[in-house]
């Protein structure tokens, strides 16, 4: 295995059914020079047996059974076990086109990147398309570049783990936050700031299958959240960068999803939730010693100060609900 070799990392977790149709994609590239990481999640369906017998037919397939602790996890423990020199994930339930790793390694290279990334192709169960967010347009990008996109653009394609290939050594010491949810938002703008030279392709080389009852579309507090949190976490590490003129709009969004998360959650669920009460005072904090409340309006302080008082206006406004 050399420096040219690409690390799949695919994490299984009960996907006996779609496992296959994944594994198939990868084995299919016209790019053979690569590992595939199958890690088996603690799964309690047939998916471990699917990863052993799929292994048993081609060498490039390594299994790694381990005890069930979560997509992060599965994800750290092949950044850990991956020789090549380097990364991709793709999800057990998604699927790719045949020429997806040759392209990017090309187009990594002749751009002189240590990040390619591509759309995804958002399809349901029988590969029917559907609508799919945006991509920002095709092209070489510095790492100044693609950090204020992320902050001003929001686009979902340039957070999820999914559609990139990178340099290993991006990794080094970045892992996904372990327990959490929304780990991708937790890690994008460190893996940007760790990388000078991006190139976005414009092929959508990845089926990303939407399927009911999947972790991605099954809402809870810890969710909502986690999700919250990753975008206060954001701030702070690019206040830390001394990109100050990313901060606001970041923790604009971090507002919009604490409130659309009292819109939805009760306060007493929420009580609840370990992440709770640092989330609750990182927002008093924030609007009595970093001046947020410059940033939002009275709607956005009562919310921070008197969350069961907003959430019960909030539903007289609408009816109740």
């Amino acid at each position: 295995m050399t420096e040219e070799t690409i690390s799949v990392i695919v994490p299984v977790y009960n996907v006996e059914a779609y496992l296959e149709k994944c594994v198939r994609s990868v084995l299919a590239q016209s790019c053979g020079d690569f590992e595939l990481l199958l890690i088996d999640d603690g799964s309690k369906d047939g998916s471990g047996a699917v990863c052993d017998r799929l292994a048993a037919e081609d060498e490039r397939i390594r299994v790694i059974h381990q005890e069930n602790r979560g997509l992060a996890a599965a994800r750290n423990r092949g950044l850990g076990e991956a020789k090549g020199g380097y990364i991709i994930f793709l999800d057990s339930d998604d699927y790719w086109d045949g020429g997806v790793l040759e392209a990017l390694r090309d187009g990594l290279k002749a751009a002189g990147a240590g990040i390619a990334l591509f759309p995804l192709l958002y399809v349901d169960e029988e590969g029917k398309t559907l609508p799919s967010p945006e991509m920002p347009k095709a092209g070489r990008y510095t790492r100044d570049e693609i950090l204020h996109l992320l902050c001003h653009d929001g686009s979902v394609q340039l957070v999820t783990a999914v559609n990139r290939l990178s340099e290993k050594r991006l990794w080094k010491t970045l892992r996904f936050p372990e327990g959490r949810y929304h780990e991708d938002e937790f890690t994008a703008h460190r893996l940007f700031a760790a990388c000078p030279e991006f190139v976005l392709l414009e092929q959508p080389y990845y089926y990303y299958v939407q399927r009911g009852g999947s972790i991605t579309r099954t809402d809870s507090p810890e969710r909502f959240l986690d999700r919250v949190d990753a975008f206060l976490d954001r701030a702070d590490f690019l206040e830390e960068l001394g990109r100050k003129e990313d901060v606001p709009p970041t923790l604009k969004r971090a507002m919009h999803w604490y409130l659309l998360m009292l819109s939805e959650i009760p306060v007493r669920s929420l009580k609840n939730c370990a992440h709770w009460p640092e989330i609750s005072e990182r927002f008093r904090q924030g609007l009595v010693k970093y001046g947020w409340q410059n940033l939002f309006g009275r709607k956005e302080t009562l919310a921070v100060k008197r969350p069961g008082l907003w959430q019960s206006l909030h539903r007289l406004r609408h009816g109740g609900k």
